[in-house]
């Protein structure tokens, strides 16, 4: 009948409307109560399933792994990111304490910690984010950031750990370190220095050198625009040489070897040179530019002071030329005249020389 079909969960049943007072009617509406709170129960169960499948799918979909234990640490679910994390089976884990993912000496503190909040509730590890040292299977250890949140069932006290391996991320952050490292150990070493300036053209890097040879103070020039350092009292650019440089970085084009003087504190004068490139995001947008520079304070020395010796030679060449033309001329007046002497003598116009070594000599006077 009708109560059996109820009773094997049939809930589409049809009861009918008997508008009675007697036993019968009682009954009838009895059904029909146990039949709709049955539905409902029903419904509330399969919503309470498909919430958790969804949950679940979450969960199991999450690429950090979820560790969820009780207030002794026993973990009650352990996500598939979990397992690729520490390389556990989920079967080999739920049910056992958690303190088998960590080395011996974390094992010790965190019982500690699951006391003191039960019996003080000092939450030392609740809510915090920190690095921490997990263990795999195969018994190495690696770093890991770890979440703790709390939660209460039914009255249960439960622990949410999210895990993130940062293996790599550490990695990453030693080899950036490194590599800022060698940077530094190569600008600190380099006879030239490097600089950097942002989209406004501020300074905002220049390595240690720069500042070691001329004396200047970083709070001189960091913060401050190419413009601003240009128009410095102690620094001096060729107005054409420095609108071209101008021109250059509003047009955001790579310059090369502008140069420039700088009078620094001690009353030195260093000839500067400049070399730079424009650097873009991956959307590009100006970011700003990065360059090298150099003192080539020796090279200007040198050439001025070749410069200035070749000058010195020209002239000394000249003053040669003019001393030998001058001497020639003044030699050759009376040599005219001694070789004019010397030809009417060897034509014997005034008369024979008999003596046959002086036609010798002057034979040897006329052509001289």
């Amino acid at each position: 009948g009708l109560m059996g079909r109820l009773a094997n969960g049939d809930m589409d049943v049809t009861i009918p409307d008997l508008e009675r007072t007697d036993e019968i009617g009682q009954m009838a509406g009895a059904m029909v109560v146990f039949r709709d709170n049955a539905i409902e129960r029903k419904q509330a169960e399969q919503d309470r399933e498909e919430g958790e499948k969804y949950l679940g799918a979450i969960v199991d979909s999450m690429l950090d792994g979820l560790i969820v234990t009780d207030n002794r640490g026993i973990m009650q679910s352990y996500n598939p990111a979990a397992e690729t994390i520490f390389g556990y089976p989920q079967q080999d884990v739920v049910g056992k304490n958690i303190t088998m993912l960590m080395p011996k000496p974390d094992q010790d503190k965190h019982d500690t910690y699951l006391q003191n909040y039960e019996k003080f509730g000092d939450p030392k590890i609740i809510g915090k984010g920190r690095t921490v040292t997990g263990r795999r299977q195969d018994g190495s250890d690696f770093p890991l950031h770890l979440s703790v949140s709390e939660m209460e069932i039914d009255g249960r006290k439960l622990f949410i750990g999210t895990i993130h391996d940062i293996t790599e991320f550490n990695q990453m952050t030693e080899a950036l370190n490194e590599s800022k490292k060698r940077f530094q150990g190569f600008a600190e070493a380099a006879s030239d220095w490097f600089w950097e300036m942002d989209s406004d053209l501020k300074f905002t890097y220049i390595s240690d050198r720069f500042y070691k040879l001329t004396g200047v103070q970083p709070e001189e020039i960091i913060g401050k625009t190419r413009y601003e350092f240009m128009n410095s009292p102690f620094v001096n650019a060729r107005p054409e040489l420095w609108q071209q440089h101008m021109d250059d970085l509003n047009a955001r084009r790579p310059f090369n070897e502008f140069s420039y003087t700088v009078h620094v504190p001690s009353g030195n004068l260093y000839h500067i040179s400049l070399n730079g490139l424009p650097y873009f995001d991956d959307d590009g947008n100006f970011m700003g530019y990065r360059g090298t520079s150099s003192d080539i304070t020796k090279r200007i020395i040198g050439e001025i002071s070749l410069r200035e010796a070749k000058e010195l030679a020209e002239a000394a060449n000249r003053a040669k030329s003019e001393f030998l033309a001058n001497m020639s001329h003044e030699l050759r007046t009376p040599l005219n005249a001694i070789i004019g002497f010397s030809e009417t003598m060897m034509g014997g116009f005034l008369g024979d020389i008999e003596n046959e070594k002086y036609r010798e000599y002057i034979t040897h006077i006329n052509e001289s």
